[in-house]
């Protein structure tokens, strides 16, 4: 994270294209808003667009906005998104959503900073940031042929890749903590703390759905209980059961490794415990290592392993 930091300030410092990478939920619009406030453009608007919820036939009206009488409906003039984030920054959710067609559309305008509103016969130019993100792996996109190879150059000038929350162990415990001090807060209730068996499961815990999958758990079980601490069996029965089969793992064994028996051979003794590592955790090692190695570059300890 102090890597995204990092990358946040540079490029807030630039007028560049931004375009953000990683899994669903890991605050790719957080990120977003962050690269926005930390440049000199902050007290310009911040417009947010999910271009997996425009329809094909209304994306030039939602770009670049329309005149009255432009199409049937049309009963007023509109200003498109572009114009809404003039001088400021325009988010562009789910980018590798957009259709083919589409995103020649706006590589044109990246590349000419010219639109027209549908149904006007006049060009206009505006000065708009644009930051765009993704959940899906853009290179994969366009070697399957559904993403511009121009465009994506075209937009990432500034990569940023937000890492899974599973890959930030040691942020987990103090995201909890902050989310449950702020619901308990908003809704009046009791919380102080996390039971220590609650936090262990946390943190073996793989979350899929990352930090917005640790919110919403944390959301639902203040919102059904009051208490002084925040126990396991508050928990929605759903993610109960699995971080109880993670936790009843990690018991089995410290670091996640497993008890086992086997016998020695030439040993004086037939039978002798020992524990064994799984191959993820000795692989996990090996990379937190690299990274130590390589003063935080991730690219490089990548490149070097």
């Amino acid at each position: 994270m102090q890597i995204v930091y990092g990358i946040i300030e540079s490029a807030a410092k630039c007028y560049a294209s931004v375009f953000i990478t990683g899994e669903s939920g890991t605050g790719k619009e957080v990120c977003a808003h962050a690269n926005h406030n930390s440049s000199n453009k902050k007290d310009k608007p911040f417009v947010a667009l999910n271009c997996a919820a425009i329809p094909k036939d209304l994306f030039e009206s939602e770009f670049f906005g329309h005149i009255k009488g432009a199409f049937s409906g049309a009963v007023n003039d509109r200003i498109g998104a572009f114009e809404m984030a003039a001088d400021g920054t325009l988010f562009l959710d789910e980018i590798c959503e957009l259709d083919l067609s589409l995103q020649a559309k706006l590589l044109r305008f990246l590349q000419s900073g010219t639109y027209q509103r549908v149904g006007d016969k006049n060009e206009s130019n505006v000065c708009t940031r644009i930051v765009c993100a993704t959940n899906r792996d853009p290179e994969k996109e366009i070697e399957e042929g559904r993403f511009r190879e121009d465009l994506y150059y075209r937009l990432n000038v500034f990569p940023i890749e937000m890492p899974a929350l599973r890959d930030r162990e040691e942020d987990i415990l103090v995201l909890s903590r902050y989310f449950l001090e702020k619901f308990s807060n908003q809704l009046g209730k009791g919380f102080k703390e996390i039971s220590p068996e609650l936090e262990k499961a946390f943190m073996g815990y793989e979350w899929a759905g990352n930090i917005r999958e640790l919110e919403s758990t944390l959301e639902n079980a203040i919102i059904l209980n009051d208490s002084k601490v925040l126990e396991l069996e508050m928990l929605p029965v759903s993610i109960r059961k699995k971080l109880t089969k993670k936790l009843n793992s990690v018991n089995s064994g410290k670091d996640g490794a497993v008890n086992v028996i086997v016998e020695k051979k030439g040993s004086s003794k037939d039978v002798m415990g020992m524990q064994v590592k799984p191959f993820w955790l000795a692989e996990k090692q090996i990379i937190k290592s690299a990274i130590e190695n390589c003063d935080g570059n991730v690219h490089l300890a990548g490149d070097l392993l």
